[in-house]
This record gives structure tokens, C-alpha cells and sequence, in this order.
């Protein structure tokens, strides 16, 4: 197992050394970082100094807590010098120097965003020629950058975008050999945070992992359970709560008929869901584990068991949508739907929806997204699909708040938190 984190590691550490992050130019080796460490559940976020502070849980001494570091700025160069025959004179950034960089490919970064290649040379690189090549001290006065560009002349340089304080980056030259061992210019320090990226992985794949036995696993799954049913019921006894005070003297002259009304049957999902998500939340918090971990393990299973449970709709004949003579399905028995009368199968559209839902999550589950990430992927697709599709739902006696049925008005509530969650969770960015 460990040579399997060992592994993840390496290739973690492989995509940071892609990021060019020479002093000064580090922010988007920063998002990595932070989107690497959130994927895994941690708390992780941006000081205004652009670090990153991840909180790795565990107990604080009287001594206080246990910091690790790492940091992700390389050595580079800046532009200095836009020379007459449009090539660059460059300064070092970090203590990057010359003849460590000489032809080197390197990568000229314009505050316009564009990007331009080119290699580091002896201002005369011809040995052919340059009868002092082996003599020539190699300093960033005696060389420039040339461009993989068609331009001899500052101002053809310039028509690029290319500018005295653009960075310029060298190219790591990152490669794993056949026998493990990797090797990159600037492995100092990125290799750090991939060994602190693998060793967390590992923990929180071990020791770590909030479900660590059968036992928590099948308390996660009963708090999940109990959670569900009861967010379904109160908010099917929600959408029918006139008619359900009317009822109440039940409870005294025939408790049976009150329950075989009122909680026997009917449930709403949107009230399962939020019952489900504030139930794990709830497990969470008293588990001490990441609410965002539980989130990707259980996510996916919740559209897979939504979408038999629509197919089980759709069998009864529940749920179903308006009249279509052209793409309807009459009911012959249904004691729910009308029947001979061809409807709309909005079930059956329905589940298709959650049964694509569950394959996209189970991708994200997969990849390692942040649970919160995904519960927003989850709770924008669905909500606004099932806005729609409540339009053509045939039955009426679900509930409505004007106009909108009373799902439709919980759709725009989870589409306003989906998007917020996937705001919430996005790489930040500075300005």
C-alpha cells in the first residue's frame, strides 16, 4: 500500500514541477495546492499573502501544534531588456543563474496572459564563429533569450505583448525514470509537497479514514437511513398540513386510519435528500470526520437509489405527467393514475436523469473531488432538471406555492445553494 502512495506522490509531484512558479509568479501553483488538498477532504485556504494554510486535524499540545512546509516558488527570470534585435535581455529571480540556464527552453509569461517559448544562448552562440565561446564568462549581460518567434527588432518584440517585467520561466525538464527515481530542475522543494500529498492520501485512506470499521460504516448507513425517511415524511405531511389538522380528532376515535392515511405512504424527495445530507452531517460532526469525505463516498449511491425508486413510480402509476397522445403510456390498473388515458412518463425521464447523475458522480467520486464540489454538482443538474419536468407532471395533489408546486420552489432554493457551494469551493484566484 505504501508504494501505491509512493506512486501518487511522484505523480503529484510531476504536475506541480508543470507549473511554472519562479518567484514571485506562484499563484497558480498555490490553486493547485489547495485544490489538491480540499479533493482530499482537508480544510484548506488562501492567506493574503498567497500561501496556503490546510488544517490536518489531529490534537494540540500544551506546546502548541506541529507545522509542515513546503513551499512551490523555483528560481527564474524576468525581462529586463527588450534589446534592438528584438531578443531579451534578462535578471535573474531567485538566484537562477546563467550558465545553469544556458540553452535551457524557457517560457516568457506576458501580464496580457499570452505566452511565448524560447531558449536561453550566448548573445554570439555560433562556436563556429565565436572564437572566445569556451572564454566567455556566462552571465545574464552576455546572454539572451532568443524567441521562437519571427521578430528582429524591439518593436516587432513589443507587438507581442512582450514587456520589461514579464517572467520568464525555465523549463524543469521532468522526467520518472524506469527504476522510480525522478528528476527535474527545481524538484527543490515541489517533491515536498507531493511526499506531504502521498503521506496524507495514505493517512486518510488508513488510520485516517472517517468510517474506520464495519461498525461506523453501518452507523454512517443508519443515520443516512433514518435521516431519509423522516425528511421524506414531514415533508410529504408538510405539502397536506390543512387537510392533516382537519384530521387530528383521529388520533382518538380511529389512530389506524390516521396512520394508514398520513404515514403509511406519500414521501417527497427533496425532503429525503436534505434529510439524508443533515443526517451524514450529523454523523459527521459527532464522528469527528470530514462531512466533504463522507459526501464523495455517499453521493453517488443517493441518485442510484432515487432512480429505482422513480422506476417503482412509474410501475404504479405515481408521480405522472399530463396527458400525450404522442409520447404517452396509458395505465390499465393503476389505483393512482388515470387509466386509458396515455400520459407523459415523466418517471421514466426522470430516472434517466439520476441514473446519469450517478455515473457523473461516481466519475467525481472516483477523481477525488471535493465532496462538497460535488454535492453542489449534484444539487444544481437535478434541481434544474427537475423544474422543468414539474411542468409536465399530471397529478395535482402534491402541493403548490402560487404558481410553482412546492418542489419546483424547494428546485430554486438547491439550484441558489448548488451554485453556491461550487463558488464556495472553486479555486480562488488573485487578482
Amino acid at each position: 500500500m505504501e508504494q501505491r502512495y509512493a506512486q501518487y506522490a511522484v505523480e503529484k509531484a510531476v504536475q506541480l514541477l508543470a507549473i511554472d512558479s519562479p518567484t514571485g509568479f506562484t499563484d497558480k501553483a498555490a490553486e493547485w495546492v489547495l485544490e489538491a488538498f480540499a479533493s482530499l477532504g482537508f480544510d484548506a485556504r488562501k492567506t493574503t499573502k498567497g500561501g496556503i494554510l490546510i488544517d490536518l486535524g489531529g490534537e494540540e499540545s500544551a506546546e502548541g501544534g506541529l507545522l509542515l512546509q513546503a513551499h512551490t516558488d523555483t528560481l527564474g527570470a524576468m525581462v529586463a531588456e527588450v534589446k534592438a534585435n528584438g531578443r531579451l535581455r534578462v535578471t535573474n529571480l531567485g538566484g537562477m543563474r546563467a550558465e545553469n540556464g544556458e540553452t535551457e527552453n524557457v517560457r516568457v509569461y506576458t501580464r496580457g496572459g499570452k505566452v511565448y517559448e524560447g531558449t536561453l544562448q550566448l548573445c554570439n552562440a555560433s562556436v563556429h564563429v565565436n572564437g572566445d565561446y569556451g572564454k566567455t564568462e556566462r552571465t545574464f549581460d552576455t546572454t539572451e533569450v532568443l524567441l521562437d518567434e519571427a521578430v528582429t527588432s524591439a518593436d516587432e518584440t513589443r507587438a507581442l505583448g512582450i514587456e520589461t517585467g514579464d517572467i520568464v520561466c525555465f523549463d524543469p525538464r521532468t522526467r520518472v525514470t524506469a527504476s522510480g527515481y525522478i528528476k527535474s530542475r527545481f524538484l527543490d522543494d515541489k517533491l515536498s509537497v507531493g511526499i506531504l500529498l502521498g503521506y496524507w492520501h495514505l493517512r486518510r485512506r488508513t488510520r485516517a479514514l472517517p468510517l474506520r470499521d464495519q461498525a461506523e460504516l453501518e452507523l454512517a448507513y443508519l443515520f443516512g437511513m433514518v435521516g431519509t425517511f423522516v425528511g421524506a415524511k414531514l415533508l410529504s405531511l408538510l405539502t397536506v398540513l390543512p387537510e392533516l389538522r382537519a384530521d387530528l380528532p383521529l388520533l382518538t376515535s380511529d389512530i389506524g386510519a390516521f396512520f394508514r392515511k398520513y404515514l403509511y405512504a406519500g414521501f417527497v424527495f427533496y425532503g429525503g435528500l436534505y434529510g439524508i445530507l443533515s443526517a451524514v452531517w450529523l454523523y459527521a460532526k459527532l464522528a469527528g470526520c470530514q462531512f466533504a469525505l463522507l459526501a464523495r463516498a455517499y453521493l453517488p449511491i443517493v441518485p442510484l437509489i432515487h432512480g429505482f425508486g422513480r422506476l417503482g413510480c412509474f410501475c404504479v402509476g405515481c408521480c405522472y405527467g399530463k396527458p400525450s397522445e404522442r409520447l404517452g403510456i396509458a395505465f390499465a390498473h393503476s389505483e393512482i393514475a388515470p387509466n386509458g388515458v396515455p400520459l407523459l412518463p415523466v418517471q421514466l425521464i426522470e430516472a434517466a436523469l439520476v441514473f446519469g447523475l450517478f455515473f457523473l458522480l461516481w466519475q467525481m467520486s472516483r477523481r477525488g473531488m471535493d465532496g462538497r464540489r460535488m454535492l453542489g454538482w449534484y444539487l444544481l443538474v437535478y434541481s434544474v432538471g427537475r423544474f422543468v419536468l414539474e411542468f409536465f407532471r399530471g397529478d395535482t395533489y402534491r402541493g403548490f406555492i402560487g404558481i410553482l408546486s412546492v418542489s419546483q420552489v424547494i428546485a430554486l432554493l438547491s439550484i441558489l445553494g448548488g451554485g453556491l457551494l461550487l463558488w464556495r469551493t472553486r479555486a480562488p484566484r488573485n487578482a
